[in-house]
């Protein structure tokens, strides 16, 4: 709003939260938002956590609006990094991956096969694309989701006995249907209250 109508009155401290459209010097935003900070009392801090992913230099995209008196180069970048910049570190979960197998309906074998030996003949590099006929086929056989279900409420059932509390992350939302179908006390996060007699439980 401030970008074609800016604000005519004073501020205390400017805060620009998720401010990755204001890394183009040239747009409306960004001019906006540096008029803003010079007319505030105590500057302005510009957050947000998406900035620079690939490499350091992207950071300069950010600070260009800034308007800092160091040169905008990467050899200044650590410059920058003290006067500008702030970082602030989580603490790391460590996670443990257990994969489940299933197995495989009769009926679908054969297509499955087929998927199999494409992976040893002359597509064997395309991992993108046998992967996806792999999941399409699968999808196709588990459309009702009965086995899901079952598959996943076995892991679940376990994971509870030894006291705790899963939550489930749908690959799609028909899976996350078939879930719910079959499934007596499965619930939709934020959607759906739990029932009170969940035979389930």
């Amino acid at each position: 709003r401030a970008a074609r109508h800016p604000f005519s009155c004073t501020w205390h401290l400017v805060v620009a939260d998720e401010c990755l459209a204001l890394q183009n010097a040239d747009s409306l935003q960004t001019a906006a938002a540096c008029r803003l900070v010079t007319r505030s009392l105590y500057g302005g801090h510009f957050i947000s956590g998406t900035m620079f992913r690939r490499h350091y230099a992207d950071l300069l995209d950010m600070l260009k609006m800034l308007r800092s008196s160091i040169p905008l180069r990467a050899e200044y970048i650590q410059a920058y990094f003290q006067m500008h910049l702030i970082s602030y570190t989580r603490p790391q979960r460590s996670w443990e991956t257990r994969l489940v197998p299933m197995e495989v309906p009769a009926e679908v074998r054969p297509q499955y096969a087929e998927v199999l030996d494409e992976c040893r003949g002359r597509d064997a590099q395309n991992y993108t694309k046998v992967l996806a006929r792999m999941r399409s086929v699968l999808a196709g056989s588990l459309r009702d989701g009965r086995d899901l279900a079952i598959a996943v409420w076995g892991t679940v059932a376990g994971l509870r006995a030894a006291g705790f509390r899963p939550l489930v992350f749908a690959n799609t939302e028909r899976e996350a249907e078939a879930l719910v179908r079959h499934i007596a006390c499965a619930r939709r996060f934020r959607r759906e209250r739990h029932p009170a007699h969940c035979p389930g439980c």
